[in-house]
């Protein structure tokens, strides 16, 4: 058995606006909820399509922020290295205009009377190698004026000379003057000394430094040598280490951005040349 309800025209009116209130309330409470106006294409096609390019574009915005952060904070890790950089560039012209400063001096007297003979005399002036080929009938004037006339131009002036007696002779020279050889040195009266012993600034020579000389301003240099090569290691240290994120300013790299935002932008290409001391190597055996 089936009844029938009767409404009247105002009840059906309530009721419909009871049924559109709490249809409204849940639209209410979904945008609420998700923030957005219409949730769906079926609500409104044109502002639901153009709310949606606009989260795009806010999430393609927000990824540009992030790179651009990241980008500043590369920037600074750069120039924070440039200045650690800077500082240990001015020690290491400091190191050097010290090294350039010092003075080299070579002095003596041979231990022997000088005693002609036939034969190359080798010698290394600051480094540079020079010879002078003396024969039998040479005299200790004329031994002299050979010598002087191969180590003056590298600088060592008129390093030879002879003493009061006139048969021995002496070593006087604002350089490093090296004989290349033990026999060099015991050619002209000298001590032949140790091999591999007391200071030197060439690398090819293979007699150490006689007894009967002494050098000065060689181990100074060297060690200055060694202090300036270890501020150009912490220099290149300090480029290596100046970097956010993997990105180093300081090695010749680029700073990518997302393609979908914006192409890579290009960085300045850094690149450090770290002054020179002298051409010369220094070393100390």
């Amino acid at each position: 058995m089936s009844s029938e309800v009767t409404l009247s025209a105002a009840t059906r009116q309530n009721l419909l606006s009871l049924q559109d209130t709490a249809a409204l309330s849940s639209t209410t409470q979904n945008r609420l909820s998700t923030g957005k106006k219409v949730s769906s294409a079926l609500d409104n096609p044109v502002n639901f399509f153009t709310a949606q390019s606009l989260s795009n574009r806010s999430s393609d915005l927000g990824t540009l922020l992030d790179s651009i952060s990241n980008g500043v904070q590369t920037i600074q890790a750069a120039n924070q290295g440039l200045t650690s950089i800077q500082k240990l560039v001015d020690s290491a012209k400091s190191t050097a205009n010290q090294a350039l400063a010092t003075q080299l001096n070579t002095s003596g007297t041979a231990g022997a009377a000088f005693s002609a003979a036939a034969g190359t005399i080798n010698l290394q002036v600051n480094g540079t190698a020079v010879s002078t080929t003396l024969t039998a009938s040479d005299t200790i004037d004329t031994t002299i004026a050979k010598l002087n006339a191969v180590v003056g131009p590298q600088g060592a002036g008129n390093a030879f000379s002879k003493d009061t007696t006139g048969t021995k002779i002496v070593v006087s020279a604002s350089a490093d003057l090296e004989f290349s050889t033990p026999g060099d040195q015991t050619a002209l009266g000298f001590t032949s000394g140790t091999a591999n012993s007391g200071p030197q600034y060439g690398t090819t020579s293979t007699a150490g430094q006689s007894s009967n000389l002494t050098v000065t301003g060689v181990k100074e240099r060297a060690a200055l040598a060694k202090q300036y090569n270890s501020l150009l290691t912490q220099i290149d240290q300090l480029a290596k280490d100046s970097s956010f994120n993997g990105t180093n300013l300081l090695s010749s790299r680029k700073l990518p951005l997302p393609s979908a935002v914006a192409p890579e932008l290009p960085v300045i290409d850094v690149r450090l040349r770290p002054p020179e001391v002298a051409s010369t190597p220094c070393t100390s055996r």
